[in-house]
C-alpha cells in the first residue's frame, strides 16, 4: 500500500514537468528529461529502499495481532458446540464407551468449562498488553481501533461458555421452583372416600417428587460451584448474580419442604392407598391373562410362516402393531397406576416378547422383500449378459446378513423359507455359470430340460433367454446331474475339436508323384510324412473310441478309423507293389534270358506292367489321399470293376508269383556255381542275362572272386589271359581261357585256370 502511495506521488511530480515547454525548441516538454535525470532515478531508488524496509517494520508491528487470528478466523458457534458434544469413543467389544469428560447436568465437566474460561482470560491479557500505537520510520500507527475489536472477540469466546452456564443455572433454578409451586398447589387437594381421579393427582404428585428428590439434591452443588466460577472471573453483573443468589439460596429450603409435604400427604392417604392398591393387584392378575391369551395368539400370526406374499405379510403386521400398542397403552396405564400407588411395576415380558419378535418379523420380511427385488432384478438379466461372478459376491452377502440374524429368528419357518430362497440361489449361480460353457450344444440343453422334467422348449442363445428361464428349471435340486451335463459337454468337445483336426488334415493330406525316366512311369512319391500323420491320428482315434464320452461322436469315430484303416492298408501295399515291380521290371521286362528262361512268368509281369502303369497313369491326376483310398475315384478313371484294393492284391499276386519262380530258377544257377551265393538276386540277374558278353559280367567279378577286380580281354574276343587285383597288381594266367557258353559254366572254367 505504501509504494502504492508514494509511487502515485513520484508519477504526479515527475507530470508537472508535462506542464512546461521547452525553452530550446517552443514545443513539448520536459518530461523525457526528468524521466532520463540520474538524480531523481537515485531518489526514486532510494524511496523505494525506505518504503521496502518501512514495510517489513510495519509487518513485525502486526506480527503478535496476528497471532490472535483465530479468534476471528474460527466459527464460535460452532467451536462451542464441538466442545459440548460427547466423544464418541468404542471399547474392544465395539461398544460405545462412556465419555470421561461429560456430565450429566451441564454435558461437560466443570473444571473443563473452567480451563477456557481462564484461558480466555488470559488471552484478553495478552492483548490487553499489545501496544496501542507505533511509530515505525515516518508512520505513525494507530492500533487501538483493531486491540479493542479483538478484546471485545475475546470477550464473546469466553461469553459463550460463560453465558451457557449461566443460563443452564438460571433454567434450572427456574422449572425447579415451578416444579414446586405445581407440587404443593397439588397436594393440597382434599381426596374424599372414592374419588379416584383426585387420587391419582396427588399420588402422581408423590411419586413426582420421589422420582426427583435424588436428582434435585445432587444438582445443587453444581449449582454452587457454577455460581462461584462466575464471581470470580466476573462473568455475571451484579442484578443477575444478585437474583441468581437469591434463588440459588432459597432452592434447597425450598425442596426440602415440598418433599417432607409430599411424605405428610402420602401418610395421611394411607388407607385409601391400600384400598385402591388391593384392586390394582386384582386388576393386575387379569390383565396378565390377557397378555398371555394375546401372546399365545400372537405366536399363530402368518407372517411367521413363509407361504405369503411379502404385501400381505406387512398388512398383517401393521395390523397386529395396532393391537399390540393397544395393549401396551392398557399395560403402561396399569404400571402407572402400580406406580402411584407402590406397587412393584409388572414388567409384561409376553408383551415384551411381542414387540421384540413383531420388530424383528419387520426386519425379516424387510430382508425378504430385499432379497425378492434384487433377485427379481437379476432374473430378468439375459442368460447371456449375465455377471455370474458379480451376483455370486452379492449373494453371499446376503447369506452373510442372514447369519447374523438371532437364533430367535432361525427358527421361524419365514426365515427358513428366505434361507432356502437365497441358499438356491447361491447354488444354481454356479451352474449357470458352467452352462455359460461354450461346449454347450443343442443336444446338452435338450438332455437338461429331460432332467428337470420340462417339457417346454428354451433357446439358449436367444437374445430373449432370460436367467428367470433358466431358474425356472429347478438347477438347485440337480447339481450333480447339470455337472454331469457340462462335464459331458465339454469332453464332447474336446473330441469335437480333436475330429476337426483329423478332418481338416485328412482334407488337405495330397499324395506325390515323381515321373521315373528310366522306366518311363510315374511313381509314389515319399509317404514317410503321411505315415507319419496316420499314426498319430489312429492313436488319437482309439483313444477317443475307448473314451467314456464318445457315445456322441462314435460313428464319425468308426468311420475314419475304418477311412484311416484304408489309407494305412492300400498305401502300404501300394508301396510293396510299386517296389516290386521297380525290382522286377528290368528283369522280366529287359532280360531276354529271363523272357527264354522264365517265358509263362515273363508274360504274367508284362499283364501287370500294364495295369501298373494303367492305374499310376490315372492315379497322378489325383492328390487327395482319402479320395484315391476310400473311394472308387481311380476305379471309375480307369474303367474298371475292381477296386484299388482288388487291383493292389492282384499286381501283388503275379509279383510274388515272379518273386518266387525267379528264386526257383536263381537257385538253380547257384547250384551251378555255387559263388553267385555271394552276390545279391539282383546282381546274379544282371549277371546272367548279359553271361554273352563277358565284358559287361567284368563289373561283377569283385563280388565272386576275392581279391579280383577284372580280367583284361583281348580286344574283339571273349578270350582273357590276365587278371587285375584290387590293388591294380597284374596277375598273368597259366593259360589264355575263352570264356565262351552259359554263363555259369564259363565262370566255373575261369575259375579253375585261377586256381
Amino acid at each position: 500500500y505504501q509504494r502504492r502511495v508514494h509511487g502515485g506521488w513520484i508519477h504526479d511530480y515527475l507530470n508537472l514537468s508535462t506542464c512546461i515547454k521547452r525553452i530550446d525548441t517552443g514545443h513539448d516538454n520536459y518530461l523525457p528529461d526528468a524521466e532520463a535525470s540520474k538524480e531523481i532515478s537515485e531518489l526514486n531508488t532510494k524511496i523505494n529502499r525506505l518504503i521496502t524496509e518501512n514495510a517489513g517494520l510495519c509487518a513485525d508491528f502486526q506480527k503478535p495481532f496476528a497471532n490472535f487470528s483465530y479468534l476471528w478466523t474460527k466459527d464460535i458457534r460452532k467451536s462451542f458446540n464441538e466442545f459440548l458434544a460427547p466423544k464418541r469413543k468404542l471399547n474392544e467389544d465395539g461398544e460405545e464407551e462412556v465419555d470421561p469428560s461429560s456430565d450429566q447436568f451441564f454435558g461437560v465437566k466443570l473444571e473443563l468449562f473452567e480451563a477456557q474460561i481462564s484461558k480466555y482470560d488470559k488471552v484478553y491479557q495478552e492483548i490487553l498488553d499489545l501496544p496501542p500505537s507505533a511509530s515505525i520510520g515516518w508512520l505513525r500507527v494507530d492500533a487501538k481501533p483493531m486491540k479493542q475489536n479483538i478484546m471485545s472477540i475475546c470477550n464473546l469466546w469466553k461469553a459463550s461458555f460463560t453465558g451457557y452456564l449461566q443460563n443452564k443455572v438460571q433454567s434450572t433454578l427456574k422449572e425447579l421452583f415451578e416444579f414446586i409451586d405445581h407440587v404443593n398447589e397439588g397436594l393440597e387437594y382434599e381426596v374424599a372416600n372414592g374419588d379416584m381421579k383426585t387420587l391419582k393427582v396427588v399420588m402422581g404428585h408423590i411419586r413426582d417428587c420421589k422420582r426427583r428428590h435424588k436428582a434435585t439434591v445432587e444438582m445443587l452443588e453444581p449449582i454452587n460451584e457454577v455460581m462461584t466460577m462466575l464471581r470470580r472471573h466476573d462473568a455475571i453483573n451484579p442484578e443477575d448474580l444478585e437474583q441468581l443468589e437469591e434463588q440459588r439460596k432459597m432452592a434447597p429450603e425450598a425442596w426440602n419442604q415440598t418433599y417432607k409435604k409430599s411424605l405428610n400427604k402420602r401418610e395421611s392417604l394411607s388407607n385409601i392407598q391400600d384400598s385402591e392398591a388391593a384392586k390394582i393387584k386384582v386388576d393386575t392378575v387379569a390383565f396378565e391373562r390377557k397378555v398371555a391369551q394375546f401372546r399365545r395368539a400372537f405366536q399363530t400370526i402368518p407372517p411367521f410362516s413363509s407361504d405369503l406374499t411379502v404385501e400381505t405379510a406387512y398388512q398383517e403386521l401393521d395390523q397386529w402393531d395396532v393391537n399390540l400398542n393397544d395393549v401396551e397403552d392398557q399395560a403402561l396405564s396399569l404400571t402407572n397406576l402400580q406406580e402411584l400407588f407402590d406397587l412393584n411395576p409388572s414388567e409384561f415380558k409376553d408383551l415384551k416378547d411381542c414387540r421384540t419378535d413383531l420388530k424383528m418379523l419387520k426386519m425379516l420380511w424387510d430382508m425378504t422383500a430385499h432379497v425378492e427385488s434384487q433377485f427379481l432384478d437379476w432374473k430378468a438379466t439375459t442368460f447371456k449378459n449375465v455377471d455370474v461372478d458379480f451376483l455370486l459376491e452379492e449373494t453371499k452377502k446376503l447369506q452373510k446378513q442372514l447369519k447374523g440374524f438371532s437364533v430367535r429368528m432361525k427358527s421361524w419357518e419365514a426365515f427358513k423359507g428366505l434361507e432356502t430362497v437365497v441358499k438356491n440361489m447361491a447354488t444354481s449361480l454356479p451352474l449357470v455359470q458352467d452352462l455359460r460353457s461354450p461346449a454347450m450344444r443343442d443336444r446338452h440343453w435338450r438332455q437338461l430340460l429331460k432332467i428337470t422334467k420340462q417339457t417346454k422348449n428354451i433357446d439358449p442363445h436367444a437374445d430373449s433367454f432370460s436367467l428367470q428361464e433358466l431358474l425356472d428349471l429347478g438347477l438347485h435340486a440337480y447339481v450333480e446331474d447339470v455337472a454331469n451335463i457340462v462335464e459331458k459337454a465339454n469332453k464332447e468337445l474336446g473330441i469335437e475339436k480333436g475330429l476337426k483336426r483329423i478332418v481338416d488334415t485328412w482334407e488337405t493330406m495330397k499324395f506325390t508323384y515323381e515321373h521315373h525316366e528310366a522306366l518311363d512311369v510315374h511313381l509314389l512319391g515319399p509317404i514317410d510324412e503321411t505315415v507319419e500323420v496316420l499314426e498319430d491320428n489312429n492313436n488319437v482315434l482309439q483313444t477317443m473310441q475307448s473314451n467314456r464320452f464318445v457315445e456322441y461322436f462314435v460313428e464319425q469315430v468308426n468311420k475314419w478309423q475304418r477311412a484311416l484303416g484304408m489309407v494305412d492298408a492300400y498305401m502300404t501295399k501300394w508301396m510293396e507293389v510299386q517296389k516290386q515291380w521297380s525290382n522286377l521290371y528290368p528283369i522280366f521286362m529287359l532280360s531276354e534270358d529271363i523272357k527264354t528262361q522264365l517265358p509263362e512268368d515273363a508274360k504274367n509281369f508284362a499283364t501287370c506292367d500294364e495295369l501298373f502303369r494303367a492305374m499310376m497313369d490315372k492315379a497322378k491326376n489325383y492328390d487327395n489321399v482319402i479320395e484315391i483310398c476310400t473311394t472308387d475315384t481311380l476305379r471309375k478313371a480307369m474303367g474298371r470293376q475292381d477296386t484299388l484294393e482288388q487291383m493292389l492284391m492282384t499286381m501283388q499276386g503275379v509279383l510274388e508269383s515272379c518273386e518266387k519262380a525267379l528264386a526257383d530258377y536263381l537257385e538253380t544257377k547257384r547250384k551251378i556255381f555255387p559263388r553267385f551265393y555271394f552276390v545279391s538276386s539282383a546282381d546274379l540277374v544282371d549277371i546272367l542275362s548279359k553271361g554273352s558278353n563277358p565284358a559287361a559280367v567284368m563289373v561283377h567279378i569283385s563280388k565272386i572272386i576275392d581279391s579280383v577286380d577284372t580280367f583284361t580281354l583281348k580286344k574283339d574276343s571273349k578270350i582273357t589271359n590276365q587278371m587285375i587285383s584290387r590293388e591294380a597288381e597284374e596277375v598273368m594266367l597259366s593259360r589264355e581261357y575263352n570264356c565262351e557258353g552259359p554263363v555259369e559254366e564259363w565262370l566255373n572254367g575261369l575259375l579253375d585256370v585261377v586256381e
